[in-house]
């Protein structure tokens, strides 16, 4: 005979209440699924972002895998763009610019708690070679202000085309001080993923 509580008569007369209905072992094994899944993020996240940033991107499985991304804040892309420009007496010729590339700069968004993160490539085209040099010698000072300013932002700001347009101008307003140039065009977001 069953009352409203759900208790149980069995046929000795006694009463018995019945299990829950989420047992402790169901319950635990839901937990280590969660535990390994988040184990082996963990284990991927080290061994893409983490470990290069330690090295210096100078990983030889990146090198070995054609992976480029890892090296190229050590290395300079240097594209040249055809581009019109007038000169005093009204002439049409072309110059050459180059883009400095700063690649993985990689984040915490502002109030994830460390859950969340931003990696992204940031490309800067400069006019002269002498410039470019420059930007070379200054990239620990570069990299530093793109940490500072990127791990500001929060997500919602970062997801944003009209945020994500307001940092790439305080990028680079803040290089521009940084190296007293007036030589920076444009800043470009190469990559730009948040996980």
């Amino acid at each position: 005979m069953a009352d409203d509580d759900k208790t149980v008569v069995q046929d000795g007369g006694e009463e018995a209440t019945p299990a829950p209905a989420g047992s402790p072992m169901k319950k635990y094994g839901i937990m280590l699924g969660i535990v390994i899944v988040m184990a082996v993020g963990g284990y991927f996240v080290t061994l893409k972002f983490v470990k290069p940033m330690v090295n210096g991107g100078d990983s030889a499985e990146m090198a070995d895998a054609g992976d480029e991304s890892g090296n190229e804040h050590a290395e300079t892309k240097k594209k040249k763009k055809k581009k019109k420009k007038s000169s005093e007496h009204g002439e049409e010729g072309s110059s050459d610019t180059y883009i400095f590339k700063v690649g993985d700069v990689i984040v915490n968004p502002a109030g994830t708690g460390g859950t969340r993160f931003l990696s992204a490539s940031i490309g800067f085209e400069v006019e002269d070679e002498t410039t470019m040099k420059l930007f070379e010698a200054r990239q620990p000072q570069i990299r530093d202000a793109l940490i500072t300013i990127l791990g500001s932002k929060n997500i919602e700001q970062l997801t944003d085309m009209k945020q994500k347009e307001i940092a790439r101008l305080q990028i680079k307003k803040r290089v521009t001080q940084l190296l007293d140039t007036e030589e920076l065009l444009a800043v470009y977001f190469t990559d730009f993923v948040i996980q």
